[in-house]
């Protein structure tokens, strides 16, 4: 038997390993061991998506490219274009590779006519994101807009999306076609900002840009920032639009207890068949208060007595509330510091509420042991600290509505309160024994107790009184 290693004169790329077995006596044959360590290359992914199923006149199509280095060996000078297709006036794009460090640049500066970077190095398992902004032309739109990226790398394998080998030679390619719409819609809300319980007027104005009649309906919804529909209004039926004629929709709508933050209008546009032939956003927002500068929540803090003995305790109680009526406090607490009469810290505590929902209140208790204080006054103080929407502008000091601002560990309240340690100490020497307050049960079972005490004192002095009279004249015979 001979055994041959093949340990060099690989290539980079594919390597086609040919065996040709012949007849023989069996101590002829031949035994092949062939050990896959997987693809000798980069592998090489790109895929291309738009964000609107159509294209109007004058609007925007946003498309993300998406380059991959599926393989286990890195690549190195990977040209990444997309060219302006036919129906593209200019374009902008960033890059974003998660902070990795792999992208030429972070974003063309101004208007470009292509997209044309190259990778200097793409790691295995790394991959590098841009994200297009394509104007499209206002007159002479093609019936569709074919867009194409490319990622290149000489001796590189190309997948498919489902990481597949493509076969195909480079550079590889991702494509998508957007169908033109001669229909444009543009949506709209009467104020960027609102407070809760406010009205809304929303709109959208379609025009009909084509050459012929069109019998147009347009949908309108809302969705908040994570893309989840709040509501969606009955579909508006606009009648024949004949070409070059705007006609407006209008929606009335109120923002009530919605949870402050970032809202989108939509506009679908349907023709008669039911497709949808033009779409747009618009961006709008919920503020956590009603009113400019009105205060989120609210902290009361007090004490259990106003005078207390240096061995005493101290019960220190607070109420807080979130006076929003569409604001969620995260990560709500309560920080509490005591000072004594020279101003010196004696005693601080801070008590985790977690989330505060709108218009809830809460209660805490906390206590304090004296233990020899100082005789005088002594000043607690309780600072509310929590997280939401709309509550960084407030921790800036700029009251009123605002663009969506995620506050976070913003003051929202304060409160003081104030307690005396008279000068007297315990008579009886040491420290106080506070006595332990009791539960409705103890209460009971104490008062069953003084009833039998005092039951048995009774009988104790009515046969004290019936004995006395006899004692008194026994004591007189032995006088």
């Amino acid at each position: 038997m001979t055994l041959f290693t093949f340990i060099q004169g690989w290539q980079t790329g594919l390597n086609t390993f040919i065996v040709n077995v012949k007849t023989g006596p069996y101590q002829d044959g031949l035994i092949a061991q062939v050990n896959a360590g997987g693809l000798c290359s980069p592998a090489i992914q790109i895929t291309k998506t738009a964000s609107s199923p159509t294209a109007s006149p004058g609007g925007n199509v946003t498309y993300t490219v998406a380059v991959n280095n599926a393989g286990s060996v890195d690549a190195r000078d990977v040209e990444v274009t997309d060219a302006l297709p036919s129906g593209i006036d200019s374009m902008t794009w960033t890059c974003d590779d998660g902070g990795a460090g792999l992208c030429p640049a972070a974003s063309t500066s101004g208007s470009a006519a292509s997209l044309d970077e190259t990778i200097a190095s793409l790691p295995a398992g790394a991959a590098v994101t841009y994200t297009i902004t394509a104007a499209v032309v206002p007159s002479g739109l093609p019936s569709t807009i074919s867009n194409t990226a490319t990622a290149n790398l000489p001796g590189g394998v190309c997948l498919d999306a489902s990481g597949n080998a493509t076969g195909e030679a480079m550079p590889c390619q991702a494509s998508v076609v957007t169908p033109a719409s001669m229909v444009a819609v543009s949506t709209s809300t009467d104020q960027p900002v609102y407070g809760a319980n406010s009205p809304v007027s929303l709109g959208a104005n379609v025009t009909n840009n084509g050459g012929s009649p069109l019998e147009l309906s347009v949908v309108l919804s809302i969705e908040d920032s994570a893309g989840q529909q709040v509501t969606i209004f009955p579909a508006q039926n606009l009648g024949t639009l004949a070409p070059g004629a705007t006609v407006p929709a209008s929606q009335p709508w109120n923002t009530a207890s919605y949870l402050a933050g970032g809202y989108v209008l939509l506009g679908r546009v349907f023709d008669s068949a039911g497709n949808l032939v033009a779409y747009d956003r618009t961006a709008f927002q919920i503020t956590s208060s009603s009113a400019p500068g009105a205060p989120t929540a609210v902290l009361t803090v007090s004490t259990d007595k106003a005078q207390y003995q240096p061995d005493d305790r101290v019960l220190i109680s607070n109420l807080v509330r979130n006076l929003t009526a569409n604001a969620v406090l995260d990560d709500a607490q309560v920080q509490l510091k005591v000072l004594d009469p020279a101003g010196a810290l004696v005693f601080s505590a801070t008590y985790d509420m977690g989330q505060l929902p709108a218009s809830a209140l809460r209660a805490m208790e906390t206590l304090q042991l004296l233990q020899g204080a100082a005789p005088g006054i002594y000043t607690v103080q309780a600072t509310l600290i929590g997280s939401g929407e709309g509550l960084k502008n407030l921790a800036a000091g700029a009251p009123g509505p605002s663009a969506k601002d995620y506050g976070i560990g913003v003051q929202l309240a304060t409160a003081t309160a104030q307690y005396t340690v008279s000068g007297l100490s315990n008579p009886r020497g040491g420290p106080a024994q506070p006595i332990p307050a009791l539960n409705a049960p103890a209460l009971a079972l104490l008062g069953v107790l003084l009833s039998l005490a005092a039951l048995a004192a009774g009988r104790t002095r009515r046969r004290a009184a019936r004995n006395t009279p006899n004692t008194q004249a026994t004591g007189q015979e032995q006088a």
